[in-house]
């Protein structure tokens, strides 16, 4: 078992956490706070970083991730140094770990810094503070466009956001392994609308204020279209699962 590390010089205690990731795992005092089929998160025992543990992939994926692909941790540290050049808001990257058996990949991890004190846009549409909200998203959302970043996962849970004391509204983006730059394409980019908010409403009230900082309000119907298509992709999804369920007798 070998190990490929990347660390930021800019943490004292970086390359000690990145050894014990790659040596013996996530930390025994590290606090769980995500166990999910995919992936596990972490805070470690100070609280000060958060520790992503990317699930091993079958054995296919492993000697493609291995050789071939770009394994997540690796893209999420690299697309982490790209967006903060590009001035937007994500944790600051802390370490990356690769372990590698022969020509598979094993586990991997990314550590970034914390962030505490910021809520994710899941049940925004029911804040009080949204429609003060709301046009700043659409702010952020074509900010990113315009300088061609297009996040696959653009979703409730990976944007998180804050109000400043001045009454201003900050964003931040996490679980950023999916992202690709150079995207000026604005049939592609209308993808981001798909699962940022909870509903077709709220997507609505999004993509007018989106079409006027644009200038152009055929997006709003596309930006609903797109919407509609990823929530019956779900929906689809969904039924399949239920199905396999059934006639596997999984529960």
């Amino acid at each position: 078992m070998t190990a490929s590390t990347a660390v930021s010089a800019a943490y004292a205690d970086a390359p000690a956490l990145a050894a014990q990731l790659a040596d013996g795992g996530m930390p025994a005092d590290a606090v769980l706070i995500y166990n999910g089929r995919r992936n596990k998160v972490a805070f470690t025992a100070d609280g000060h970083y958060c520790i992503k543990a990317y699930r091993v992939p079958g054995i296919v994926k492993r000697v493609i991730y291995g050789n071939f692909r770009i394994p997540k941790a690796r893209r999420a540290w690299l697309n982490a140094h790209t967006l903060i050049e590009l001035g937007f808001d994500t944790p600051e990257p802390v370490c990356m770990v690769e372990c590698h058996c022969g020509p598979q990949i094993g586990r991997t991890y990314y550590v970034c810094l914390a962030y505490h004190g910021w809520n994710d846009l899941r049940k925004v549409e029911e804040h009080p503070d949204f429609e003060r909200l709301v046009p700043q998203l659409a702010a952020f959302i074509l900010a990113l466009h315009r300088k061609g970043v297009l996040m696959k996962d653009l979703s409730q849970g990976n944007v998180l956001w804050r109000k400043d004391d001045d009454g201003a509204f900050k964003f931040a983006l996490i679980d950023i392994n999916r992202m690709e730059f150079d995207v000026y394409d604005s049939e592609r980019q209308l993808i981001n609308f798909g699962a940022v908010l909870d509903t077709e409403a709220g997507i609505l009230t999004l993509a007018h204020h989106y079409a006027a900082l644009r200038g152009d309000y055929s997006y709003v119907e596309k930006a609903v279209a797109a919407f509609r298509d990823k929530q019956a992709a779900i929906a689809r999804k969904r039924k399949l699962k239920k199905v396999i369920k059934s006639l596997t007798g999984k529960q």
